[in-house]
């Protein structure tokens, strides 16, 4: 299974394979290893699938003798939000039913594929997420096991969403039309 997620991984672009013998000539290379969770998802029907996901033990010390997490400035990060979802969520529900009381009202959850994998990181964080299966890889975007990488997805996640919710709200830009635009191109 992990193969499979690392070819994947490779093949959108998210990891670099590389040749082992050149680690030493990348500058504070630390490597991570490799770990794959079973988590649970749904299908298209409702029904509970096994779902894969590739962590990166960034724990593991690493040249310096610490690891990635522990040299990480906890201090220096951005608060973790979360949007305060479940409160959007039960507001939106009722604003709904105060204007539409005898509507069925219906709810979905998805995720966003790969999330943290769209983010880049920076060839100095790059090469502290080396991890090792056969050759060496490079994560080039945001792994799942480092510490920092919450609060950064937090940052993206809150400007995306109030981007959105301020251009729904803006009554000078019309969705429909720029779509209609956008498909005659």
């Amino acid at each position: 299974m992990l193969w499979t997620i690392i070819q994947e991984d490779v093949e959108r672009g998210f990891a670099l394979p590389f040749p082992i013998t050149a680690l030493h000539f990348l500058p504070n290379a630390s490597l991570a290893p490799l770990g794959c969770v079973r988590q649970s998802s749904v299908d298209a029907l409702g029904n509970r699938v096994a779902k894969f996901c590739m962590t990166h033990n960034q724990t593991f010390p690493g040249p310096s003798k610490l690891s990635v997490n522990l040299r990480v400035q906890h201090d220096k990060l951005p608060p973790i939000c979360y949007s305060f979802v479940l409160m959007r969520t039960i507001h939106y529900i009722l604003d709904l039913c105060n204007w539409h009381p005898t509507t069925k009202i219906f709810l979905c959850k998805f995720d966003i594929d790969a999330a943290y994998r769209r983010c880049t990181l920076s060839s100095a964080t790059a090469f502290e997420s080396l991890t090792m299966f056969e050759d060496l890889l490079i994560a080039l975007q945001m792994t799942f096991g480092g510490s920092p990488n919450p609060a950064l997805w937090g940052v993206i996640s809150e400007t995306t969403t109030n981007i959105c919710n301020s251009l729904l709200l803006n009554n000078y830009w019309d969705y429909a039309l720029l779509l209609i635009q956008y498909l005659t191109l």
